[in-house]
């Protein structure tokens, strides 16, 4: 006796019964999972009937039959639907979820995960922390008693606007090595920089940013003297961080270090 093989399914030909609508720069594995849940599956069966392919990558023509959206709001709101978003371990590592609160408004209960800019590391509304390393809900803290937090993400955003996001991200990687060196140079081994915890990276973000700050102020002026009376850069700068900051750091190093390598960047 022959035994019948099934042929792959074919793909959807009638929405589901609900439909949810996308975000934009939504993961499209966060979007199959609300879509799943509206419709009392699991994300994997959705998964397997909106794929051509045993690999799960769904169809943009079969999502948007099931969903009931339209292809190219699929296409211009989910990350995923491309070659190179299509790794779901990627999507899950690179995305954040949206503020919980902002969702509740909208009666929306599920995580929305989503491909968030770098500096979008606040919601003003509710005064949450959304920001890395934030991977659920539970781990959007309550800053309403942390205005420096609050001032940091403003900050941060301003500074992408004013210097672009390539420049924020290398001013903040600088910023993070000079406080590191700070921190171990001053023994201050409960410095919040050190720290790998969410609470420590929340804590260290002020001052991240503020030190990021000066230096994106000033790394195309390090050439010229800083005044008549020929400060040194290193220690003006260091001067310009504490009063930013708040903290005193008395070992000028770090700032040298910066000083000198803005100066081979600009004579190449």
């Amino acid at each position: 006796m022959t035994r019948s093989i099934r042929p792959w399914p074919t793909g959807p030909n009638r929405p589901l019964p609900r439909t949810v609508a996308p975000f934009r720069s939504e993961t499209v594995v966060s979007y199959l999972a609300r879509l799943a849940h509206a419709n009392h599956l699991k994300p994997n069966q959705l998964r397997r009937y909106v794929s051509r392919t045993a690999g799960g990558y769904p169809c943009v023509d079969w999502l948007a039959i099931a969903s009931g959206q339209p292809p190219q709001v699929l296409c211009a709101r989910l990350r995923g639907l491309s070659a190179g978003d299509r790794d779901f371990n990627r999507q899950a590592y690179q995305s954040r979820p949206m503020c919980r609160l902002c969702m509740a408004r909208r009666g929306i209960d599920q995580p929305v995960c989503c491909w968030l800019p770098m500096h979008v590391t606040v919601c003003h509304r509710h005064q949450r922390w959304i920001g890395a390393p934030a991977r659920t809900p539970d781990d959007q803290k309550d800053l309403r008693n942390q205005p420096h937090v609050l001032a940091a993400a403003r900050s941060h955003g301003a500074l992408v606007r004013q210097y672009g996001t390539q420049r924020s991200i290398t001013t903040l990687r600088e910023s993070r090595h000079i406080l590191t060196y700070w921190a171990n140079a001053e023994k201050f081994a409960t410095a919040p920089i050190l720290g790998t915890t969410l609470a420590s990276h929340i804590a260290a973000y002020p001052d991240l940013v503020g030190v990021a700050s000066v230096l994106a102020a000033h790394g195309g002026d390090v050439e010229q003297p800083v005044t008549a009376t020929d400060i040194g850069w290193p220690s003006y700068l260091l001067e310009l961080i504490n009063q930013r900051t708040g903290r005193i750091h008395r070992d000028p190093g770090p700032l040298q270090d910066w000083v000198n390598h803005q100066r081979l960047i600009a004579a190449t």
